[in-house]
């Protein structure tokens, strides 16, 4: 800034160093103002020349705060752009100019000078933006030629600043600015009338491209080049360029069928210069057809002169398509109205048909629409009032819709339909008629009727079935449930809070039930299939099966449907199938180890005889003989026992009466059971006989007397009775299922404390036992059902708890007499017979027992240890063979098949088995056939003498007196 002016003394004449300084200061600021004049003269814009101006005045003038304004004739203001201070920024302001310092400046052109704010020439002024006042201030005018422009202005806040000088340089500085001033404006009018073209013209260019149809102009005379094509001709599959290089194009893409019309009626139009519309098809790139509608015209030169044609080509291809539309809906509805399934009329308000279709005349039984239209609607109605009340209806709503209701037809049927209609009324609110349609339902309506029978007849089913059908709800209440579960069927009317499903269920079974409705729950439309004990409401329980549907998302069900079957006596079934089944794998086992045993025991027993008969009397040998027997006979017995509870003894089987048999176990069965228990026998006089095993059905008795005494430690009755028994379809047994017919009952009851209901389903179970370790093998009474099956029986037991236990034997009953039970003597071991037999015998020790039994009896012994070896023995002798004694079961060849493969040439040949294998092996190979010498492994040698003895004389019987000691293994 530069240094500020001390004004001159009034009193005193400047001195000539005075003047001199002045002169040369004036100067420089002069030439300031020239180089400060080029940049202002050279300002573009009022930005530029506000920081020129600025920049010269503070180079020359003293200043704190300078402005630059611009007038506004009309509005009468003055501008001030953004200015400054030159310590804080001055906002642009807008001051009417009316009443201020600068309204002489503005209008008388003068310029102002103040020296102080208190100056009367010229007030000072407030800053804004800094709340500080002015003290000296310069104002002059921005002139160009009379015309005021704007104000140039300095300003600062010490007093008395601004000389003359001052004033000269700014007026200078104002003059150059106001030829900018006018010319900054003049560039800044012809930018924006700049602009305002361009941005015409964009807005010209943007709706000509933004539009749909295309925008062309061609040259006014032939060959009508185009001069220019909205983008919207490459809609039709050309780029805007091709349209310009090609003129033929658009000649080329009419249709054919259009293109001698258009180019007549287009060149027609132009060649007189008259407004062409017309409409007409192309066909563009893709080959799809296009209706365009093109409307153009001449534009002319002031003078009248055609300086181009210019048109809009409308793609109206939507429109002729949806006319097309109408015209074919048009058609589609007339065809509709004559082929639609439904009837469809218009009527009159008095009835009278205004139109019908066909299926209207078909439903009411006319032969065709003319004779249903000359028939009054009133009279189709079977009652009249009911057009009445659906009029009443439409004409108060405007329509009516699903009124069902009787017609007769033509022929005076009654029909049920469904009619909807609606008022068509004129511009006064009168009804002009009604329009309606009519579905014949009586198919329908018949079916409901049928469908609500057949709801009703599987109601009645439902609840009349023994399975029970229940709806739950999401809680698993019962909403719903059959007569079968004897409980209220409709749940949600009970009284007393809601049942659940789970208050019926055995609370071992619970946490089940409750994992089975989870499961349910979490699979809409699954099923979830389990096994429950529920309560029969008599204090027992029953096993259900159940199987749960998830239909909550299925209405009107919404629920989960539950059904529940009874299978206490199905599964009782499958537990039996279980036992038969393990029974069948034991016995498999038991049939193989007694083969084996009973193949030892044979040696062992047989040898220990023919030694006991070689010992002389008094030898000490025989007690050791003796024992090796009896330890022999107690391993025979084992075997029979293995055998008998898995049903694969052979039974020797005859008629006998059950009660001659308890009489003569009587002594034997107290020495047993103990002097604390006493024996109580009731015998029916009457009792039938049975076929049965005497030896067995000793062994079962036997055994049911010890099981009850050492259910009865201290002492008690053991109580054996008899009787007749008639069983009925009627009559039921614990557990067991009795085939209707006449038995022998024995019923063995002990008063002991009874059997625990845990205990009771496997008390026939091979092994099971509730004896301390070493007390039982647990074959007791496995041994008592297996006898019990082998003999056509039946067995099962019952008890009371502090009571006792029953056992119950149900035997077939026969009408066969009893045999004589007296037979002839065992016959000696020793002889002198002649003849020879053939031995086969796989068991090296067997066979060699069974050669040193026949040897002493005087035979000639062939030996052969399988049937093969058999018949190439006995085809290799020359000599007869008496007898063949053979084992049944061996290697390679059977007794059986080796027998049949020597009578081939030995026709007649006598034959004696022996086995030690279970019953149903012996059985498979046809061995227990009636008549059939059989000899039961393990067996005494006076057995196998006697049986040859016996069948070389022909006087063989399988009965029980040729029984020997030995074959009483069981």
């Amino acid at each position: 800034m530069p240094p500020a002016h001390t004004p001159a003394s009034p009193d005193s004449a400047p001195s000539l160093r005075s003047a001199e300084e002045q002169a040369r200061r004036m100067a420089e600021r002069m030439r300031a103002v020239a180089i400060a004049g080029s940049g202002v003269i050279g300002a573009r814009t009022l930005d530029d020349l506000q920081r020129v101006l600025q920049a010269a005045c503070e180079r020359v003038i003293g200043l704190d705060v300078f402005g630059l304004s611009v007038y506004d004739a009309e509005r009468d203001v003055l501008s001030f752009p953004a200015g400054a201070d030159l310590h804080t920024h001055v906002p642009a302001v807008v001051i009417p100019l009316a009443g201020t310092p600068a309204e002489r400046v503005i209008r008388r052109r003068e310029t102002l000078l103040t020296l102080s704010s208190d100056d009367p020439a010229g007030r000072g002024a407030v800053v804004v933006g800094t709340g500080r006042r002015s003290e000296s201030i310069i104002r002059t005018p921005l002139l160009a030629g009379d015309r005021a422009l704007g104000m140039l202005c300095v300003q600062s806040y010490t007093p008395g600043l601004y000389t003359d000088e001052d004033v000269e340089v700014l007026q200078t500085l104002a003059a150059l600015a106001g030829t900018a001033l006018l010319n900054v404006q003049y560039l800044a009018e012809r930018e924006a009338a700049q602009r305002a073209v361009q941005e015409s013209e964009e807005r010209f260019r943007h709706l000509v491209t933004s539009l749909p149809s295309i925008v062309y102009m061609v040259e006014a005379a032939p060959p009508f080049h185009p001069m220019y094509v909205s983008p919207a001709a490459e809609s039709l599959g050309y780029p805007v360029m091709e349209w310009i290089r090609r003129p033929d194009l658009w000649m080329s893409i009419l249709h054919p069928d259009d293109r001698e019309r258009v180019l007549e009626q287009t060149m027609a139009a132009q060649l007189a210069g008259v407004p062409l519309d017309y409409e007409y098809r192309v066909v563009a790139a893709d080959g799809a057809v296009h209706w365009l509608r093109d409307t153009g015209s001449f534009v002319h030169d002031p003078a009248g002169r055609p300086l181009y044609w210019q048109g809009v080509m409308m793609d109206v291809t939507p429109q002729r398509q949806a006319e097309q539309a109408a015209r074919e809906g048009e058609a589609r509805y007339r065809a509709l109205f004559e082929e639609v399934p439904v009837g469809i009329y218009r009527t009159l308000p008095d009835g009278r048909f205004l139109d019908a279709n066909p299926a209207l005349a078909s439903i009411l039984g006319f032969p065709d629409v003319e004779s249903l239209m000359r028939r009054p609607a009133t009279e189709l109605y079977l009652d009249p009032g009911e057009r009445n009340r659906w009029r009443a209806q439409a004409d108060r709503e405007g329509v009516t819709t699903g009124y069902e209701l009787e017609f007769l037809t033509m022929g005076g049927e009654r029909i049920w339909i469904r009619h909807s209609a609606r008022a068509v009324k004129g511009p006064d609110g009168d009804v002009l008629y009604y329009e309606g349609s009519v579905e014949d339902i009586t198919a329908h309506k018949r079916a409901g009727q049928a469908l609500r029978e057949s709801e009703e007849y599987f109601r009645v089913l439902t609840e009349n079935s023994t399975e029970t059908v229940a709806v739950l709800n999401r809680d698993a209440t019962i909403r719903y449930s059959s007569a079968a579960s004897g409980l209220p069927q409709d749940q949600a009317r009970a009284p007393g809070p809601p049942r659940s499903a789970f208050s019926r269920v055995h609370p071992d079974d619970q946490a089940e039930a409750r994992r089975a409705f989870r499961a349910t729950l979490e699979r809409p439309g699954g099923v979830e299939v389990t096994v429950l004990r529920e309560t029969a409401g008599n204090g027992t329980w029953r096993t259900m099966e159940v199987t749960a549907k998830n239909l909550l998302d299925r209405p009107p069900v919404s629920g989960i449907v539950v059904a529940t079957r009874d299978i206490t006596e199905r599964v009782g079934l499958e537990e039996q199938l279980r036992q038969a089944s393990r029974m069948e794998a034991v016995g498999k086992l038991a049939g193989g180890i007694a083969h084996d045993f009973n193949n030892l025991l044979t040696a062992i027993r047989g040898n220990a005889d023919l030694l006991l008969m070689d010992a002389a009397p008094g030898d000490p040998i025989r007690e050791d003989l003796q024992e090796i027997r009896k330890a022999a006979d107690r391993a025979a017995e084992l075997i029979g026992q293995l055998l008998a509870f898995s049903r694969r003894q052979v039974l020797k089987p005859r008629v006998l009466r059950l009660n001659d048999r308890i009489e003569e176990m009587r002594k034997m069965l107290s020495r047993v059971i103990g002097e604390d228990v006493e024996i109580v026998t009731r015998l029916d006089a009457a009792l039938g006989e049975v076929t049965a095993d005497p030896t067995q059905m000793e062994q079962v008795i036997l055994n049911l007397a010890v099981n009850a005494r050492d259910a009865m430690r201290g002492g008690g009755t053991l109580t054996l009775q008899t009787c007749n028994a008639e069983w009925t379809a009627a009559d039921r047994a614990p557990n067991v299922t009795v085939a209707p017919g006449a038995y022998v009952r024995l019923d063995v009851t002990d008063t002991g404390p009874g059997i625990a209901p845990e205990v009771l389903p496997h008390i026939f179970e091979p092994f099971y036992t509730t004896k301390p370790v070493g007390a039982g093998p647990g074959l007791g009474l496995a041994t008592v059902q297996g006898v019990v099956d082998q003999s056509g029986g039946y067995v099962w037991a019952e008890t009371w708890a502090g009571r006792g236990t029953r056992f119950t034997i149900l035997l077939p009953r026969t009408d066969a007499p009893v045999p004589d039970a007296d037979g002839p003597d065992e016959a000696p071991v020793e002889g002198s017979a002649t003849g020879t037999l053939l031995l086969v015998e796989d068991e090296p020790s067997v066979r060699l027992l069974a050669r040193k039994v026949l040897a002493r009896m005087g035979y000639s012994v062939l030996e052969a240890e399988n049937g093969e070896e058999a018949i190439r023995v006995a085809a290799l002798h020359d000599g007869p063979i008496d007898l063949l004694v053979t084992d049944v079961v061996m290697p390679r060849l059977g007794g059986p098949e080796a027998a049949r493969g020597i009578r081939l040439t030995r026709p007649g040949l006598r034959v004696v088995y022996m086995s030690g294998y279970a019953e149903d092996a012996v059985e498979r190979h046809g061995v227990l056939e009636p008549g059939t010498a059989f000899v039961q492994k393990p067996f005494a040698p006076a057995s196998l003498a006697q049986a040859v003895r016996q069948v070389l004389a022909g006087t063989w019987s399988a009965g029980p007196e040729d029984e020997v000691e030995g074959d009483r293994f069981a």
